[in-house]
């Protein structure tokens, strides 16, 4: 019965560095998302105004480099 037990304990402990990454890539993404939402209302923002800005570059850029 320990045996089983120390299996099972073990095959946990083998998928939490997975979990960590997946973690960690979810919330990168939610950050990318969070980022390219504020940089959309920026656009808007400075296009109601009538001024051109480098901003939709800027996140083109940062898209193509993730």
């Amino acid at each position: 019965m320990d045996k089983k037990i120390e299996e099972i304990i073990e095959w946990y402990g083998s998928l939490l560095p997975t979990l960590k990454m997946e973690m960690t890539l979810k919330k990168r993404l939610k950050d990318l998302v969070q980022q390219a939402k504020e940089d959309c209302i920026e656009i808007m923002w400075d296009n109601l105004d009538g001024v051109k800005t480098s901003k939709i570059t800027k996140a083109e850029k940062a898209i193509r480099q993730e």
